[in-house]
């Protein structure tokens, strides 16, 4: 056994680590309630004009129906994550999942638009909190080596939720009250709510009042959630349905005061933070940065295709809600599977780009495939190319995942994870704005030369009855038929430029070294057993050493300056490898 140092334990990288019962029951659980989050982003596509009309929404309303959740989806992350770091990460994966259910008794039950915008955003920090919290946690309990496999398993059941959103939100939308879109929330909220505080059940690390403030980081923490909601604000409701043009004052000072409050926040957590709430040393090369640029524009791509594709099948193809959502199912059948596939043969091999790099070959191609569409196009045609996109969606999802806490040090890698969740937020919430705003502009386009009325284009409340109206009229139909289906090959035009930008910029990530050693401040109840049988001395709750979750700090517990423990940034890497 090597020598060991004071600290808290961690497991070996090598092949052998297996998980116990307990943290196969974590796997679950966390998976769980990955899988409803992401339902609930997009089980709204295809409801979007049931509810305007149920709700009696004006076009800013139905716009913020699906954007509130997203908005705050993105950017109280970060701000959740810090959290975790001084309260344990129970209580942070514990608030997030009561949030979610919060918002969802509020939509559920919502009679007018307020209501259940409030419940939207209420989900959304929930929601995002989830998803942070879920990777967060494996990185405590796996080591780098195995790691993959489990993000596969986990991000598969949320490319489930994802891609079955439109099927089971098209589905009620024909059958039933659109207010079970969020009763079926209800099952998967109380198994997250009971199978939490009993398996979620972490060592975290003893901290002073003071410790507990600067791990928070107040003045970061405002400045950058601040300047995120302001920035993203502008950029989701610029030039789209329901929102304002580019060039208003409400579009461009969101937009304008967002950029400058975050940048005031990067130089106040490089110069002046002592426990950055985004660590600027996980930008410390260029593999780093162009991994976090590369998962921005995937989640970009990623929900700006299910959207208007979505869109497509449904004005183009002319199929129901529900046949709509069962059209997307091929997308489906290629993400889930080759997300946990490329999980497994990273952890067995222990190589990686290949996956990112195969993965937006794949995503580059069958997104420029997206242009053969036509208004005659069959599913003979439509089926495959979903089926690679989803394919090349879910070797990057996995992939890179797995890269940024590669390319972090050991202690880093629950605040990389943490960073990759946030961005990949960010770039679905530029991902919806850039699909409205550019299929928007395409169709106002193609309407005005053939003499149709442009509020089609310009109101989104108008998309019901002009669904249900132009069939009446054979040559208005092919008109407008027509002017959409041209108006989203642009849109898909586009999105494939976007897609070759992202296959450029992985070609930039070099080697990974996959085989670190687990280092934690939050030591699962397992990993602490599994080290006291090889001899360790169990870690008591103190100063200078970890409490568990189930403990409360007494009142009169202040930690001694000589017995303080160092800030995670620039402490010592507090290791005891456990190799035979």
């Amino acid at each position: 056994m090597s020598p060991q140092r004071k600290g808290i334990p961690t497991a070996s990288a090598g092949p052998r680590w297996r998980p116990h019962a307990h943290e196969k029951l974590v796997f679950l659980c966390v998976s769980l309630i990955s899988f409803v989050v992401a339902l609930d982003a997009t089980v709204i596509v295809p409801a979007l004009p049931t509810l305007a009309s149920a709700l009696h929404c004006t076009s800013a309303q139905t716009f913020w129906i699906g954007t509130a959740y997203l908005l705050t989806y993105a950017t109280f992350q970060p701000f959740i994550s810090a959290l975790s770091d001084v309260f344990g990460r129970r209580s942070g994966l514990l608030s997030s999942v009561i949030l979610f259910s919060m918002g969802t008794l509020f939509c559920s039950f919502a009679h007018a638009i307020e209501f259940m915008l409030v419940g939207r955003a209420v989900q959304g920090i929930g929601g995002g909190g989830i998803v942070s919290m879920t990777l967060i946690i494996l990185t405590d309990i796996v080591p780098l080596r195995q790691r993959p496999r489990y993000i596969g398993y986990v991000q598969g059941a949320w490319a489930i939720g994802t891609i079955s959103g439109p099927v089971i939100g098209g589905a009620v939308t024909e059958h039933s009250t659109w207010r079970w879109m969020f009763y079926i929330n209800y099952p998967f909220c109380i198994i997250g709510l009971l199978m939490t505080p009993l398996l979620v059940r972490f060592n975290r690390p003893f901290l002073s009042t003071e410790q507990k403030w600067q791990r928070i980081d107040p003045i970061g923490s405002v400045l950058f959630t601040g300047g995120t909601i302001s920035f993203l604000m502008g950029i989701t409701w610029g030039g789209i349905p329901g929102g304002f043009p580019w060039h208003s004052w409400r579009t461009i000072l969101p937009i304008t005061v967002g950029a400058a409050t975050i940048m005031i926040a990067i130089f106040w957590e490089i110069l002046y933070a002592s426990d950055p709430i985004v660590r600027p040393k996980l930008f410390n090369s260029k593999s780093a940065v162009a991994t976090y640029l590369t998962t921005t524009i995937q989640g970009l791509l990623l929900y700006a295709t299910i959207y208007y594709v979505s869109f497509y099948l449904q004005i183009v193809e002319d199929l129901s809600p529900l046949l709509n959502g069962v059209a997307l199912i091929p997308a489906m059948g290629g993400l889930m599977p080759s997300s946990v596939l490329v999980g497994i043969l990273v952890s067995k091999f222990g190589h990686l780009r290949w996956a990112i790099w195969g993965g937006w070959a794949l995503t580059t191609a069958s997104t420029g495939l997206l242009m053969l569409l036509r208004v005659d196009t069959g599913a003979k045609v439509w089926c495959p190319i979903l089926f690679g996109v989803g394919l090349g969606h879910g070797f990057l999802l996995t992939g890179h995942n797995v890269a940024v806490q590669a390319l972090a040090s050991p202690r880093d890698a629950s605040y990389a994870a943490a960073l990759y969740s946030f961005v990949r937020s960010v770039g679905i919430c530029f991902g919806v704005a850039l699909g409205g705003a550019v299929f928007q502009n395409a169709l106002i386009g193609y309407l005005g030369p053939a003499d149709l009325d442009l509020d089609i284009a310009n109101d989104p409340r108008m998309l019901e009855s002009v669904l249900a109206g132009i069939r009446t009229d054979p040559e208005k139909t092919d008109l407008v038929v027509s002017a959409f289906g041209a108006a989203y090959r642009d849109l898909f035009g586009v999105l494939t430029g976007v897609a070759g930008l992202g296959l450029l910029l992985s070609l930039v990530i070099g080697k990974m070294d996959m085989n670190k050693e687990l280092s934690s401040e939050h030591t699962g109840e397992s990993e602490l057993r599994a080290f006291s049988s090889l001899g360790g001395e169990m870690p008591q709750s103190g100063p200078g050493r970890s409490r568990s979750d189930n403990d409360s700090p007494k009142p009169d517990e202040v930690a001694r300056p000589d017995q303080a423990r160092p800030a995670a940034h620039d402490a010592d890497e507090i290791t005891v490898a456990t190799k035979a």
